[in-house]
C-alpha cells in the first residue's frame, strides 16, 4: 500500500469502505507525519575583475605587508591578518565583475 521510504510517516490508517464516493475504490484516511527541511538560499562570493587589476593594488598590499611587524608573532595570527589586508585592499580597490542580465528566451509576441 505504501513504499518502504515512507513507512515510517505513516502514523495510522483506516479504510472507510462505506463511504461513497461515486467508485469502487474505498475512502482511505491516513495520518501522516513529515518534518520539513528550510530551504536555504547560498549565498554566491562575489566574483571580482581579474583581468583588470589596477597596478594601485599591487602598491598598496606590497605597502601594508611591509607595515607589519613579523618578529616575535605567532604564524596563526600573521596568517589571519595578511588574510584580512588583502581582502580589505581587494574590496576597496578591484572592480566587481557585473551581473549581465539573461534575454528572455519567451517573448510576449510568442505568446
Amino acid at each position: 500500500l505504501c513504499s518502504q521510504r515512507w513507512r515510517s510517516s505513516m502514523q495510522s490508517v483506516k479504510t472507510r469502505p462505506g463511504a461513497d464516493c461515486g467508485s469502487d475504490h474505498e475512502l482511505l484516511v491516513a495520518k501522516f507525519m513529515l518534518k520539513l527541511n528550510k530551504v536555504r538560499e547560498s549565498i554566491r562570493p562575489f566574483r571580482y575583475e581579474r583581468n583588470h587589476i589596477p597596478y594601485g593594488y599591487t602598491v598598496e598590499v606590497t605597502n601594508r605587508f611591509k607595515e607589519l611587524d613579523l618578529i616575535d608573532r605567532v604564524p596563526k595570527e600573521l596568517s589571519t591578518e595578511g588574510r584580512n589586508i588583502v581582502q580589505e585592499v581587494t574590496t576597496k580597490i578591484i572592480p566587481k565583475k557585473k551581473k549581465c542580465k539573461k534575454a528572455k528566451w519567451l517573448s510576449e509576441e510568442a505568446l
